[in-house]
């Protein structure tokens, strides 16, 4: 009986030292845990005086950066897209200028390059309001033609011809035509013939034939306005 009373008195005692061992180790880690709570302060207070990681990258030119990240040509093509002007060799207006400056558009909601702002501009409200502006201009010359009609002579015919346009005024007045149904043919291929001629065709001819467009709208463009300026000087003489 004694024996067993010693038994059960040893155990209980290195229950109780094992307890205390525990406890004592885990009050260190409580302790600096709550002084680093109470001790550190909130991070709003520190965030206007840390600047972060990107930040710091962005700072570097590319020397410096060349020594931290090899390869890394961000700071290079950083200033890029500035939109500033660069050296070339190139006799080139426009060269040394890499990537267009950003530009916004009437409509657009944030700037972005020229290019783009361009595009974004050219296939929404452009591509919208010049189709129904031809649209328009189609039905008002048809509604023209068969409520009044051609302009019909007072008199007879007499049969006596008369010199009315000399030739460097018909010369002028039909090159101005001619180059403004090209023009006109050229643009809306261009504008508006992914929708009309690239189903049918498909990707490769309409291809050919937006290059064939782009080109002689081009060159057919000057033209136009020489003769313009033509027909319009000699206007008075008529």
């Amino acid at each position: 009986m004694n024996t067993w009373f010693a038994k059960l008195a040893i155990g209980l005692s290195l229950v109780a030292a094992t307890a205390g061992a525990l406890a004592q180790k885990n009050e260190p880690a409580a302790a600096s845990k709550a002084e680093a709570t109470s001790v550190a302060p909130p991070a709003s207070q520190n965030m206007p005086a840390v600047q972060s990681a990107d930040i710091l990258d962005m700072q570097q030119n590319q020397a410096e950066r060349t020594k931290v990240q090899p390869g890394n040509l961000a700071p290079v093509y950083r200033q890029i897209k500035d939109g500033g002007e660069h050296y070339s060799s190139l006799p080139a207006l426009e060269a040394g200028v890499l990537i267009q400056p950003k530009a916004q558009f009437p409509g657009q909601a944030r700037a972005t390059t020229a290019g783009e702002a361009w595009r974004h501009y050219r296939n929404g409200p452009l591509m919208t309001y010049g189709g129904w502006l031809i649209i328009v201009a189609v039905i008002g010359i048809a509604a023209f033609y068969f409520s009044v009609g051609r302009i019909k002579l007072k008199e007879t015919r007499t049969g006596r011809l008369i010199e009315r346009f000399t030739s460097i005024e018909r010369l002028s007045h039909w090159t101005v035509a001619i180059s403004f149904l090209i023009l006109g043919l050229t643009g809306i291929t261009m504008l508006f013939g992914k929708y009309v001629v690239l189903p049918v065709f498909g990707h490769t001819l309409f291809g050919y034939l937006a290059f064939i467009c782009k080109n002689v709208h081009n060159f057919v463009g000057p033209i136009f306005t020489v003769a313009l300026i033509v027909m319009f000087a000699i206007l008075p003489a008529c």
